[in-house]
């Protein structure tokens, strides 16, 4: 067997391990956490949040037909606003912290605030605003079960 053989097979033998070890090691996975019933963090994107914002709505809103068949809910609003900033003039902004709050009126004739608070590399904070504290478990449950559906798990504290 020449070198230049054994050299090829052990590097080949060395790229399939190491190609396993990445196969093996974790993802992080985006998780979540629930405190009280008016307050959860995440480490997911801001696409999953939203997504999540949007499935509690969907879920929870006091839907109304309009005279075409169509359902829409008359109290729906969303707003929001970033802060950005620059290390140099003439540089492209960085998006530093964003705020977002989408409101409705739930089935029950609750006034519902969802308001996300979103920090670049931090996780993002979540507020939950019902009138009482039934409908702030209902609030908070749909909108954990929607960011599990979405792949982000619960952190268990033991």
């Amino acid at each position: 067997m020449n070198k230049s053989f054994r050299i090829w097979v052990t590097l080949g033998v060395a790229t399939v391990f190491a190609v396993a070890a990445l196969a093996a090691y974790p993802r992080r996975q985006p998780t979540f956490e629930i405190y009280g019933s008016d307050v959860l963090s995440t480490t997911a994107s801001d696409d999953i949040v939203g997504a999540a914002r949007h499935d509690v709505h969907k879920s929870l809103a006091n839907w109304t037909t309009d005279a075409h068949g169509q359902r829409h809910d008359p109290s729906y609003k969303e707003s929001g606003r970033g802060w950005s900033h620059t290390t140099k003039p003439g540089d492209t902004p960085v998006n530093v912290v964003g705020r977002g709050t989408t409101e409705f009126t739930d089935a029950s004739g609750n006034h519902i605030v969802i308001e996300v608070i979103s920090g670049k590399d931090r996780p993002t904070l979540v507020f939950f605003s019902p009138l009482n504290d039934k409908d702030a478990a209902t609030l908070i449950n749909a909108f954990a079960a929607s960011l599990q559906k979405q792949g982000v798990r619960p952190v268990l504290h033991q």
